[in-house]
């Protein structure tokens, strides 16, 4: 409710006319570059392409009465991101958190676990696995933040809009338009297992639109715009749920129940969960 938008698309004329376009551009913005040069990461990448096509015409032995326009255009843009990030160290994988402050202690008997290593004995073999399934090691060093990489978001969408135009007489023309667009935003995590798929999806049509030079009244349209969606989702090749549940060895789910994607994993401080006992 915030603002009003009035767009006007072309119509077609008594001669069948096109258009096609296309650029490209390929710099990588400065401010990436700053970020991946400061932690030793190649140049980000980046590629915007944006082409299209746009024809309009009259319908045959309709000169002067009726015509069409149909246009579509892509857009596909590639942009690298320096991201960083807190994982699990070699050692935590392990039980070993005698780097960690504070004191871990045995949930069945309430004691420390001696220099706050917990014994192998004691680790759920599903946790370490489901660790190493969903957050690749540390690249750089310490407890926290030690994890930097370069992903690429991709950004795709399309447009398509079509209108059909007809001059019943000099008086009175109608036409009718639909317009649609889909696109698609998917960001990666700094763990290459995940990633954020945004969706928005909009249909958009007039119909019955008139216009009269006689007595002037406006034009009518109706429109029909669809909501956005918004999901979380695996990277291309990542792990579904039941591949989840059938390598770690969990039982206690039933892969049948559960839709994939796999869910992200949120982790907790000094970048670990907490780590299962038997």
């Amino acid at each position: 409710m915030g603002a009003n938008v009035s767009m006007v698309i072309k119509s077609g004329t008594n001669e069948l006319h096109g258009t096609v376009y296309s650029t490209c551009a390929t710099a990588s913005p400065r401010r990436e570059r700053v970020f991946a040069n400061r932690n030793g990461l190649p140049k980000t990448p980046f590629r915007l392409n944006q082409y299209g096509v746009a024809v309009g015409g009259p319908i045959p032995k309709m000169s002067n009465k009726m015509f069409w326009f149909v246009s579509w255009e892509g857009f596909r843009r590639r942009r690298g991101s320096t991201q960083i990030g807190s994982v699990p160290t070699q050692d935590y994988r392990n039980g070993d958190f005698s780097a960690r402050g504070g004191t871990i202690l045995n949930p069945f008997t309430g004691t420390p676990f001696a220099n706050n290593v917990i014994p192998q004995s004691r680790i759920n073999p599903a946790i370490p696995t489901a660790l190493d399934l969903t957050a690749p090691l540390p690249n750089r060093p310490g407890l926290t933040q030690n994890f930097v990489g370069n992903r690429s978001q991709a950004n795709d969408r399309d447009g398509l809009h079509w209108r059909w135009d007809y001059n019943l007489n000099e008086s009175n023309t109608f036409f009718f338009r639909f317009s649609y667009q889909n696109a698609d935003l998917n960001s990666p995590d700094f763990r290459p297992s995940f990633q954020s798929s945004g969706q928005f999806d909009v249909v958009n049509y007039g119909g019955a639109g008139r216009t009269s030079s006689a007595r002037p009244r406006p034009s009518k349209s109706a429109s029909a715009p669809t909501s956005p969606t918004t999901r979380n989702l695996s990277d291309k090749g990542g792990l579904t749920r039941a591949d989840f549940l059938s390598k770690t060895g969990l039982q206690m789910y039933q892969t049948e129940v559960f839709g994939d994607p796999l869910v992200n994993i949120s982790f907790g401080e000094y970048g670990t969960p907490a780590l299962a006992a038997t």
